[in-house]
């Protein structure tokens, strides 16, 4: 066994890396593709649900958010310009701004935008995101400036105010030990969809590379996990949709694949956001008020996987009751479809070249529902007032078990006649 690889044969990122460490008077370093047996999936499986301590506990964590790959090195300063912020105050007023470049596309280093042509590859990479949330601390090179965040605050070169909401925020929530229940299912929610932003190079990581922050957030308000979502919060958990197509430019490092498509047989639940590899939003990321339910879960039955129980389960299904009714679905766009040939927009929650649902029977089912009085702050429509329904698949025709294939917004009317048109059944949501 290689006792010791010569500093110099190290890609530039990991010698950076050791100055840095070496300049703190620090001994150890953790670098995952040293620490971690390459092309060894046993040894993958037991260190990839340590990764929750291993980032949590360390002393700081490193961010080499400049440059492409590990090769490029974050000590060299060829790009820094951190730019100036310009700091006004009028002492008789309490108040004060700061002027700088607005950025090109929005990244998440420093608790504030970088203003850049595009993202860095650092904060587009899945697995770099739960690094990022579970640092205590975190100290990040990007081409222009170094910055700092911690438990506290966020600092940078520029001296700007950060953007501690996103940020410091985010990150108290992760480390603490008592939740607030009021703000919990809102917090996971965002922290969710940022996540699903990230690319990840085999798709099948995308619990593993998410089991750090659930395993740090878990506690006893939060109830079970269940494949992303949590059984305390179930249905917000169950309320989400696929991105679209055409996701927002700004934000993405490059043009990338955004198809979304089914994780294999196996992987999650159709039920859970795990199911699918593209972008997913919730619903109830704005909601003021609680959304009336129009199911009812009778039973939760999941096996998690015995070394990471925040990882890919062994088998999830939900008991539920509620109100079924056949439905046709014909082709609009690859992403949306026509619901019984009406000017109703069905969301696909899978969508890619080759994949074509039509001419099989489906199944619309009343989710939730919103009075007039008690909308969302995003949602505007006439005539007020909103629901939302799924639309599900039947394994086969000797089974009650159904999967999840999309979702549709109705307004008041149309969802109240589409309830009433259904009828009240027990099933199997796998």
């Amino acid at each position: 066994m290689r006792r010791a690889i010569p500093f110099h044969d190290l890609p530039r990122n990991f010698q950076d890396a050791l100055i840095v460490t070496r300049a703190f008077n620090i001994r150890y370093i953790w670098i995952d593709s040293l620490c971690i047996v390459q092309d060894s999936s046993n040894d993958w499986h037991t260190q990839s649900a340590r990764m929750g301590p291993v980032y949590s506990q360390a002393l700081f964590v490193l961010a080499a958010a400049a440059g492409q790959n590990c090769y490029s090195g974050f000590l060299n300063g060829g790009n820094r310009d951190p730019g100036v912020a310009i700091d006004s105050r009028n002492e008789s007023i309490d108040n004060s701004f700061f002027v700088r470049r607005y950025p090109w596309v929005f990244d998440t280093y420093g608790g504030h935008c970088r203003f850049t042509k595009e993202r860095t590859a650092l904060s587009t990479r899945g697995w770099a995101f739960q690094e990022e949330m579970l640092a205590r601390r975190l100290l990040a090179y990007s081409d222009e400036e170094m910055s700092w965040m911690c438990l506290e605050t966020a600092f940078c070169e520029c001296k700007s105010t950060p953007n501690t909401l996103n940020s410091v925020d985010s990150k108290r929530f992760i480390n603490s030990t008592i939740k607030d229940n009021t703000t919990f299912s809102s917090i996971w929610i965002a922290l969710v969809q940022e996540f699903s932003r990230r690319e990840l190079s085999f798709p099948s990581d995308r619990l593993p590379a998410f089991s750090g922050i659930a395993e740090r957030v878990q506690s006893p308000t939060t109830g079970q996990y269940l494949a992303g979502i949590w059984s305390s919060y179930l249905f917000h958990g169950l309320a989400w949709a696929a991105g679209s197509k055409t996701p927002n430019r700004r934000y993405l490092r490059r043009k990338q694949n955004t198809e979304s498509r089914r994780q294999p047989d196996g992987y999650a639940p159709s039920w859970s956001w795990a199911s699918i590899t593209g972008l997913v939003t919730f619903w109830s990321l704005t909601a003021r008020y609680e959304p009336d339910w129009d199911i009812s879960t009778k039973e939760v039955l999941f096996e998690p996987d015995q070394l990471n129980p925040y990882g890919t389960p062994k088998a999830a299904s939900l008991k539920v009751t509620g109100r079924l009714r056949e439905v046709e679905l014909s082709a609009y766009l690859e992403d949306q479809w026509f619901l019984n040939g009406e000017d109703l927009i069905a969301m696909a929650d899978v969508w890619h070249d080759g994949y074509n649902p039509m001419n099989q029977p489906y199944y619309f089912l009343p989710f939730f529902h919103y009075e007039e009085d008690k909308l969302p702050e995003t949602v505007s429509m006439k005539p007020r007032g909103y629901g939302v329904g799924l639309i599900l698949q039947r394994i086969s025709e000797a089974d009650t078990s159904y999967e999840r294939v999309a979702c549709v917004q109705l307004d008041k009317g149309k969802y109240a006649d589409y309830k009433e048109a259904c009828k009240e059944t027990a099933f199997t949501f796998v």
